[in-house]
């Protein structure tokens, strides 16, 4: 894009800041809670329109709440402000950047791939169903734009020798899988950290697995078989030469023992009582001390994506610590509505804005309301924050689109298959809701 164009949108959401700002001085009677529905405001206006980098609205968070908050109250100073930051979730998803790293490093992914390339024995179809599961167990324990730039990279011979048809249906499956896996684990998505943030204790790692975890497998073979019937022929063949898969090193065995560890650690958190965010850290540890990674390697970590999630987690501290929860809900009238109409809008909304907008940042403006109108069991924050994976139809959805459409993906494909994807997937949540609140209160 070029320069005028981020110019413009910087304008737009400058200007829509101000008006928000504003609006929030003259309706908000209270004066602390209007300065901090300004800050908020503002904040969420530069999330949603992605005018600036995304951790430049933490930073603009963490220095406006003491400069403007800071006379009605001491817990409103720079330091306590920081403290909200320390939440044990983003120790959790720096875990999941490292195992991504320690993947790429160590050449995982080009052993996955090539496995799955010789099982699928030339049927186009079988090999778009293990690529697919193989991005989804990617997206899994690391980032969906690190899983989906992975895929890419060991896919490359292949989709370079496929047919224009075969081409765009790997394209489309592997962002789509990338896509909806990022709901089977709490590190998977942005929107899964902050929904843990905000969700207390109750959300521990298993039981967010076994909402999540479902709801990833009926997602894949929902869009497998939309991409299969609207975008592969039947009689598509794989290229007749086979990529064959390397061997793996042995820093390769070890990470994988390490990983496998760490999984098994997550799983039975309740069982052992080390929380996940300590098992997390744990293992940054352990990929830096023995040289697994490397000092490069720790600073080509996501650290604007961990920057934005803390900046969603302090902006729910903001809102729960000035009391603007009540103030909003009662503005919005969600609070005299029936639980299961409020998880309906709030799942349209949430997806439907996350299709156009940053999902983070979506899950960021309405996850501290889920969670103050539905606190115990957190089910409509599990509902926003799993709705917010299913906002993926236009090629501005995720990133993931973008660089499919980069590699030959049409948008109208990303369309035809991300539209009812994004439909059924919200319906299922609903009609999902009991279970998981029944899972959550268990």
């Amino acid at each position: 894009m070029t320069r005028s164009w981020f110019t413009s949108r910087l304008a737009i959401a400058v200007g829509v800041g101000a008006l928000v700002v504003v609006a929030a001085l003259m309706w908000i009677p209270d004066p602390m809670a209007a300065r901090a529905a300004a800050i908020a405001g503002l904040c969420v206006t530069l999330w949603l329109t992605e005018a600036v980098p995304p951790f430049a609205p933490t930073l603009l968070l963490l220095a406006a709440v003491p400069l403007l908050l800071a006379p009605y109250g001491p817990e409103h100073r720079l330091g306590p402000v920081l403290g909200w930051l320390a939440d044990p979730v983003l120790a959790l998803f720096l875990g999941g950047f490292t195992i991504g790293a320690a993947v790429a490093r160590h050449g995982l992914d080009q052993v996955i791939v090539g496995n799955a390339l010789r099982w699928s024995h030339g049927s186009a179809t079988r090999l778009l169903l293990l690529s697919m599961l193989v991005t989804a167990g990617l997206s899994l324990w690391m980032s969906n734009i690190a899983a989906m730039a992975l895929m890419l990279a060991a896919l490359k011979s292949v989709l370079e020798r496929s047919s224009d048809s075969l081409r765009r249906a790997l394209l489309v499956g592997i962002a789509m899988a990338a896509n909806v896996s990022g709901m089977g684990t709490p590190i998977g998505s942005g929107p899964n950290a902050v929904a843990m943030g905000a969700g207390g204790p109750d959300v521990t790692f298993l039981r967010w697995m076994m909402v999540g975890i479902p709801a990833v497998l009926v997602a894949l073979i929902l869009t497998w078989a939309l991409v299969r019937f609207l975008l592969l022929p039947k009689d598509e063949r794989l290229p007749d030469d086979e990529q064959m898969s390397p061997p793996i090193t042995r820093g390769g065995w070890v990470v994988l023992g390490l990983v496998m560890l760490t999984i098994v650690g997550w799983v039975s958190e309740t069982w052992h009582g080390i929380p996940s965010p300590t098992i997390a850290m744990a293992l940054a540890a352990l990929f830096f001390i023995s040289r697994l990674l490397t000092a490069e390697d720790f600073v080509r970590l996501d650290w604007s994506t961990i920057a934005l999630i803390g900046g969603g987690i302090a902006l729910g501290r903001l809102l729960e610590h000035t009391g603007l929860i009540v103030w909003f809900s009662q503005a919005l009238g969600t609070a005299d509505l029936p639980l299961a109409v409020t998880a309906l809008l709030f799942a349209i909304v949430a997806a439907f804005l996350s299709a156009v907008m940053s999902n983070t940042a979506t899950a960021i403006m309405f996850i501290p309301l889920a969670s103050a109108l539905d606190p115990t069991p957190p089910v409509l924050t599990i509902v926003v924050a799993l709705a917010c994976s299913f906002g993926v139809p236009f090629i501005v959805s995720t990133p993931q689109n973008a660089m499919a459409v980069g590699a030959g993906a049409r948008s109208s494909d990303l369309l035809r298959v991300g539209l009812p994807v994004m439909i059924l997937g919200c319906a299922l949540l609903i009609l999902c809701r009991p279970l998981i609140a029944l899972i959550f209160a268990a």
